[in-house]
């Protein structure tokens, strides 16, 4: 079995919600939401609004809404008020625009895409919940008795046995005060396999959404993407561009870190 013994240089990658460009845009996102939202609402409480838009308007404005909601998500923090705010806009958005007259189909098109996103935002956390903290349900054996990942690995090759060792992860704290994660996973593809999900488990979770670096150092060419990131843990999804006629072997060397000041677990 392929492994990566010490932590590889990591390829700074800008993807997804991870990187700089990403927070930014997400900023920018939930600056035009709030400021829409809001002046829409000052301007229906001072009656400004009197004649009904037309359904093909409403349209138009529910799904720029929409697409303003999604994009500020990775701006705002995993709390509820976090989550709810977004959905909370575009609620203030359509109520300014319902006035009295406007055609019940108008509604259903200015309201559809803020309520379907908000339902599939709360089922995606729920499910990532549930993923991650079923891997946390029985401790691996490597955290009874306490020993470090490398005596593990090192007593592993000095014997017979082959030890199948899937995530090399260390959590520490830089010179900086980051809170950062470095390891090695590796995933597994059987025969005629092409899809493979790699599940991480952030233990103590990160204060807030961590950036997180993939760069592949072994195996095949594949597609490696962030099927879902929170301040506890992640899921990644590896697809290969071709099935094998064996079984493979797949390694990422991964780096999270957060901006947040890193706390001090002992002292808790």
């Amino acid at each position: 079995m392929s492994r990566v013994s010490q932590p590889l240089p990591i390829v700074d990658r800008s993807h997804f919600n991870c990187g700089a460009i990403g927070r930014w845009l997400a900023q920018v996102a939930l600056a035009l939401l709030v400021a829409v939202a809001l002046t829409l609402a000052v301007r229906r409480a001072a009656g400004a609004f009197s004649r009904p838009l037309p359904s093909v308007i409403l349209a138009v404005i529910g799904a720029c809404v929409t697409l303003l909601i999604v994009s500020s998500r990775a701006a705002l923090p995993t709390t509820l008020a976090g989550r709810a705010l977004p959905s909370w806009l575009g609620a203030t958005i359509g109520l300014a625009l319902a006035v009295r007259g406007t055609s019940a189909t108008g509604l259903v098109w200015l309201l559809i895409g803020v309520v379907a996103e908000a339902l599939w935002h709360w089922r995606s956390v729920f499910t990532e919940r549930d993923a991650v903290n079923s891997t946390l349900a029985e401790p691996p054996p490597l955290l009874a008795p306490v020993v470090s990942v490398a005596e593990v690995a090192d007593d592993a090759t000095a014997g017979d046995e082959i030890l199948d060792l899937r995530q090399n992860l260390r959590r520490g704290v830089t010179a900086d005060g980051v809170d950062v994660l470095i390891g090695e996973v590796q995933a597994v593809f059987a025969i005629e396999q092409r899809i493979e999900t790699v599940h991480l488990a952030f233990c103590p979770p990160f204060e807030r959404t961590p950036t997180l670096d993939l760069e592949q150092v072994e195996g095949p060419e594949a597609r490696i993407e962030v099927g879902q990131l929170v301040p506890y843990g992640a899921r990644l999804e590896l697809k290969l561009s071709q099935p094998g006629p064996a079984r493979v072997t797949i390694a990422l060397s991964i780096r999270a870190t957060s901006d947040e000041p890193a706390t001090n677990p002992a002292a808790d």
